[in-house]
């Protein structure tokens, strides 16, 4: 009876063990969404400008900026505290993404520049 008991709560233990291992590392859909993050396929640039906000979005942690000298269909997309509309914003973008598509908007952007607030001035 000790002998029978002993073995069965060794495999209790050992599948504890193995369950507690898979569940401490990211599953293959994981690690594959960790890669298809909104940078992930971005074409790295490297551009600072400064213009007016036209339209701003609020989408979370995430806005989008629509300034008035863009090319059409051209929008920024920050993270940090974001200019009102009609504020002058400046920025350096360092990836651009093609129609990309946020969820949360549930809307497209045709040309889309990952930027963030630059302190230099270029005007």
């Amino acid at each position: 009876m000790y002998v029978r008991l002993s073995i069965t709560l060794s495999a209790v233990l050992l599948g504890l063990m193995g369950s507690m291992a898979v569940g401490c590392s990211p599953s293959r859909a994981e690690q594959q969404g960790a890669q298809r993050g909104p940078l992930a396929g971005a074409e790295r640039i490297d551009r600072r400008g400064i213009g007016d906000v036209v339209e701003r979005l609020s989408a979370g942690r995430y806005t989008y900026l629509r300034l008035g000298d863009s090319a059409p269909g051209e929008w920024l997309v920050v993270l940090s505290q974001a200019p009102a509309v009609g504020e002058s914003f400046a920025y350096r973008a360092y990836g651009v993404v093609k129609d990309f598509r946020s969820a949360k908007l549930e809307r497209e952007f045709p040309r889309l520049l990952f930027a963030s607030a630059n302190k230099e001035k270029t005007r």
